[in-house]
Order: structure tokens, then sequence, then C-alpha cells
């Protein structure tokens, strides 16, 4: 099953399943979808080289998503962290895994393009150790969730949103400490601010590996009295761009709010209409047709929402097959009904190949 296959990246070597990842966001209070306006990495490994590109989204997360969720500037954010991207098997983040979290934040260009290493990045919140528990203590028992908020004065526009939990279980050594990092592509509305950071950092650059709280090792001080979190200090200094007025829009989808069924950041839309055999035949070949390509991109998120097109696209196949549109079927509607059925038979080639390469 093509469901089973989504978890063999996690399994693989070099990854444990004590590892975690960024999946799904909550803008207040609403849950986005599992990886939608995620850029998902392949598996749920961490990053150690903090000198790498791979410290600003993750491996290979430089590219722009296809999804972008939005909000309000002053919306209050939840991140989930799962050890099981799917949500087949969730559990805690596991007990070893203690350290700092943070959020950064990146004005994007239009339409949320430009890369997300580099500089202008700057932090809007952390946690380090406090009340006897360091944060990640902290997101176990709020069910590996991180909660936060937009600063109310962001100037609208694009961002790239970065939270980021350091594990400090192998630290102690330089490239012991483990960065796991996810990134949110929102639209932000300004809700009566039109400000701009002027303390930004690179990332990569923004930490060292000799920084104290990247060194420090858990095991030798579960209580330390002044760890030191990494990075700079959430700060946001008020800069008003001079001649323009906040916007004030009510929170809304942005970027899918045509999607008949989402998966990730995977679109379905309605196939075309008809009002004929051949048409229904042409309208069921374009459903199987985003339906393999929902398959084919499916991150480690999981595929539900392309197991629910799937049975559109049965449903419409059954409905041509039928010949209930206009009487029988033709000669030119059996050629389109064979076409069909060859397809349907490729793609379930496609997904045992799919399968086979995630192996």
């Amino acid at each position: 099953m093509r469901f089973l296959t989504l978890l063999i990246p996690i399994l693989g070597a070099g990854s444990a399943l004590a590892h975690h990842m960024a999946t799904n966001i909550w803008i207040d209070g609403v849950n986005q979808g599992a990886g939608t306006c995620m850029r998902i990495p392949r598996n749920t490994d961490p990053v150690t080289n903090v000198y790498s590109e791979d410290m600003a989204c993750n491996v290979g997360r430089n590219k722009q998503e296809a999804i972008t969720c939005a909000a309000n500037a002053g919306s209050r954010v939840t991140v989930q962290w799962r050890i099981w991207p799917d949500g087949s098997n969730d559990g805690p983040i596991d007990p070893s895994h203690q350290g700092p979290c943070a959020v950064y934040m990146k004005r994007m260009g239009l339409g949320g393009s430009g890369a997300v290493a580099g500089g202008g990045w700057f932090k809007i919140w952390h946690d380090g150790f406090r009340d006897g528990a360091f944060c990640t203590e902290r997101l176990r028992r709020n069910g590996n969730k991180m909660d936060f908020s937009i600063p109310s004065n962001l100037a609208g526009g694009y961002y790239t949103l970065r939270a980021e939990s350091l594990a400090l279980h192998q630290g102690g050594k330089p490239g012991g400490a483990q960065w796991y990092i996810g990134c949110a592509q929102l639209f932000v509305y300004s809700t009566g601010g039109n400000s701009q950071p002027t303390d930004t950092v690179s990332i990569p650059g923004y930490v060292d590996p000799y920084h104290k709280g990247v060194l420090f090792n858990y095991w030798l001080n579960k209580t330390p009295s002044n760890y030191q979190i990494p990075g700079p200090e959430p700060r946001f200094s008020i800069v008003s761009s001079p001649g323009k007025s906040p916007i004030k829009v009510p929170f809304k989808p942005h970027n899918y709010g045509e999607c008949v069924v989402k998966n990730a950041n995977w679109c379905a839309v309605s196939p075309p209409r008809f009002t004929d055999t051949p048409g229904c035949w042409a309208s069921s070949k374009n459903c199987w047709d985003q339906l393999d390509t929902c398959y084919r991109t499916a991150p480690v998120t999981g595929n539900s929402g392309c197991r629910e097109w799937e049975k559109t696209c049965t449903k419409l196949q059954a409905l041509c097959h039928s010949c209930r549109w206009h009487g029988t079927c033709n000669g030119g509607s059996k050629t389109k009904r064979s076409i069909l059925e060859d397809r349907h038979g490729r793609f379930e080639k496609i997904k045992a190949h799919v399968a086979a390469n995630k192996a």
C-alpha cells in the first residue's frame, strides 16, 4: 500500500523513531492540514552542521511550495511536531531530546519568492530552560505543540516562518547538537501596523558550534541555572513605512480556496464539465491525471487527500462506464474508455514503482 511506503524514509538508515518533524500549523485555532503550507523534508533526521544552508528550512527545502497560508499580524500560531509525520503512531517527543525552542520569520519577495537561506531572518520568540525544565519538555506536556504569536505590528506581506527545537542529548562536542527545523509559508495581513524588522540575522550564520548553548551537555547538567539560548534575543524594532496605511483584512484562506481536495501542498481542482460520453471520459482522464501527481508528490505527512480524491475518480469512471449520457457509447467513446482503462492500469504500475523507489 502507498500509505505504508510513505513511512519507509522515516525508518531508513541514519534515522530513528526518537527524531521528530514539524508537520502542521494552526492559525488562530484552525488546523491548516498535514503538510499544508509546510516545506516538508524527506525524513525526520536532524541537521547537525550549523554552517549548512539546510539550517534555514531543513534538507533540500529551499524550494517554494505551491500553497501559502494566511494569517493576521498578531495571529496566534501553533506548530505541531511529530515523531511519525503522518500521525499514524502519535506520541510525545522522546524525553532524551531536551533543549530550547525558537521561532524566526523572514520577509519574502513577490508571491513568496526568494531563497530562504541567507540574511533577513528575525527572531520573534524563544523558550529555554525555566521552571525546572527545557522548552522541549513543555512541548511533550503540550502534545508536541509550540504556541506563539506573530508580531501585532508586523507589515503585511509574504513571509517564511521557521520553527526550531534543539536536542542536546548528544551535545558537548561540535556537531553533536541536533537541530529540528520546520518552515511554513505565510501571507500576513497587516491589522494596524506597517513595521519592518531592523535587526536581522543570516541563517546559516546566526550561531556557531561553539556557542555555550550549543555545546551544552544535557546529561552533565539537567538543571542549568544560566542556560544561554543560541541565536539573538527576540526583538522587533519598529520602522514605519511613510505614506502607507495598514491593511485590515480578516483571516481567510489564501491560494487554495479553489481546492476540491487538498493533500499537503497538492490541490485537486474540479475536472471539466461534460454533456456527453466522450466528455465524461475526458473528465475522468483529468481526474486520474491529477491523482497521479498527488501520489507522486505526497510527502511523509501522508496521502489521505490522494485516497479521498481517488474515490472521486473511481465514481466518475463508473459513471462513464454506465453510458448514461445520451444513451449509448459510440465507437469513439469505447476507444476513450479503453484508453482510460489502460491509463488506470498504468496508474497502478506507477504506485508500485513509487513504492519500490521509496523502499
